[in-house]
């Protein structure tokens, strides 16, 4: 039985559990209740750097999951096995 997944699909699933994870963590991290034991990181600029690469980090999981969902693997035909 040879399955066909469009490649948006396969996207909009890893992204949705992408979201899922993030959420249940940081309910996870709020849950613990530790708030007056935050530190405060006064250097501006390593945070701002952090920050940065929020967008990066986003781009970066984006173009590997279309990489990911247009190959062979992504509901290709059953046959198709990796050389591993």
């Amino acid at each position: 039985m040879e399955q066909k997944l469009a490649p948006g699909f396969v996207m909009a699933h890893f992204g949705l559990s992408m979201v899922i994870l993030v959420a249940a963590a940081t309910l996870a991290w709020r849950a613990r209740g530790e708030r007056e034991a935050a530190v405060f990181n006064p250097d501006r600029k390593a945070v701002w750097a952090v920050r940065s690469l929020f967008p990066l980090a986003t781009l970066v999981i984006f173009a590997g999951t279309a990489a990911t969902a247009a190959g062979p693997h992504s509901g290709g035909p059953p046959d198709s096995r990796s050389s591993v």
